[in-house]
């Protein structure tokens, strides 16, 4: 899974539902990839690179495409 998240009810106590609910998912053998706004915005390259490292580490056999000459992925 990836969510995209902000700040709004992940204070108090949303912080700590979040996390049990991660918790379980990661128990179970599913895991989440988190990202808030700053990262797709200012690091998509990375995001990228770490959905794309997910899929094949599940048996995706896709490849990346760099999106233009300063790519990271």
């Amino acid at each position: 899974m990836v969510e995209l998240d902000s700040r709004l009810g992940h204070e108090g106590e949303g912080a700590f539902r979040d996390r049990t609910r991660d918790n379980v998912m990661t128990v179970s053998g599913k895991a989440t990839l988190r990202f808030g706004w700053a990262d797709v915005d200012a690091q998509a390259c990375e995001v990228a690179r770490d959905v794309a490292a997910l899929l094949r580490s599940r048996g995706w056999r896709g490849e990346t495409t760099r999106c233009g000459v300063g790519c990271r992925v």
